[in-house]
């Protein structure tokens, strides 16, 4: 029995024995740090109605970032930049304003008791902001909690293929501090992840950086992800992505606290999505699997010929010395 086969068997008699005995596995963030809803970053105020569609993270407008410069000192507002590709995202408010005619004039409505006021009417409007983890120097509300963690020679062995990966695939990683989200962006090639001490475990760091990098395999396979959320196409590639993150870190010898392949913190996270496909959930997890396969070879091969590549490449000849004195 191969890994791939392993890890797909004990997922799926995982979650089947779960479901038999009516057990539901609760994913926990496995980091610390950032804001757990979207909120305005000046006023620390959390948002509400159609601005919850949000992605959790504080949000400050391109105005509001240049007075906080100008309240702290020189050096600290050098260090504020907005990274390049940042998007800005419009952050919705209702309000009323008094109701006005052709003519400009505010129209008045007359009370029960005989006196008027000015009649209101309601509207919709929006400002655009960043989130804070697009700005680099800004600190956030919600600090992540450091832990102090030794690397393995396997660790630090998919830490090369990492690197190697992400330089054949002109992919960006983007290690945010205080990070709300972990995730991988197409339309940049980017992943975000928060940095590793903010984790609960060196496990469940290297289970989201293989997570999101699964997820990259899609470019370079031509694999169409879901941009639905909770759609078939989304649920599919979210197991892709889980699936091929336990794989992962099986073939490097990273496993759990507890030294199981699968944590039930990934089981938890595989559930969730498998349940999208009801009564086929244990056929979506094994075409998942076959997917996750492929991607998880595909990052293999692809980091190993840019090692091969990079060890056969000649060594730069050293600068003519200066003759003159």
């Amino acid at each position: 029995m191969t890994v791939y086969e392993m890890i797909t068997n004990q997922i799926i008699e995982r979650i089947n024995e779960a479901e038999k005995n009516k057990e539901t596995f609760r994913w926990i963030k496995p980091w610390t740090g950032g804001a757990r809803l979207p909120e305005s970053y000046t006023t620390e105020k959390r948002y509400s109605g159609v601005n919850l569609n949000l992605s959790p993270g504080e949000y400050i407008t391109f105005k509001a970032l240049q007075e906080y410069k100008g309240k702290v000192g020189e050096e600290e507002a050098k260090k504020i930049k907005i990274k390049k590709g940042s998007h800005k995202y419009p952050v919705y408010y209702f309000g009323t304003t008094d109701k006005k005619d052709a003519d400009g004039n505010v129209v008045k409505r007359t009370l029960p008791d005989g006196t008027t006021e000015n009649e209101q009417v309601f509207f919709l409007r929006y400002y655009l902001a960043f989130d804070i983890a697009d700005i680099e120097g800004l600190p956030s509300h919600y600090p992540a909690e450091h832990h102090d963690y030794t690397p393995t020679e396997n660790m630090e062995k998919l830490e090369q293929y990492i690197m190697a990966y992400a330089k054949a695939e002109n992919l960006t990683i983007d290690i945010t501090p205080d990070s709300s989200r972990c995730f991988y962006r197409p339309s940049d090639h980017l992943i975000r992840i928060p940095e590793k001490s903010a984790f609960t475990s060196q496990y469940n760091y290297y289970s989201g950086i293989c997570h999101e990098l699964v997820h990259s395999t899609s470019k370079g396979m031509n694999r169409q992800l879901g941009s639905l959320f909770g759609s078939e196409a989304y649920s599919r590639e979210e197991l892709i992505g889980q699936i091929g993150s336990c794989m992962l870190c099986n073939l490097f010898g990273i496993v759990d606290d507890d030294k199981s392949e699968v944590s039930d913190n990934d089981i938890a996270y595989l559930q969730g999505w498998a349940s999208y496909f009801k009564e086929n959930s244990n056929t979506e997890l094994a075409k998942a699997s076959c997917q996750a396969q492929k991607a998880v070879q595909y990052f293999i091969e692809t980091a190993e010929r840019q090692l091969a590549m990079e060890m056969t490449e000649p060594v730069p000849a050293p600068p003519e010395a200066n003759e003159e004195r």
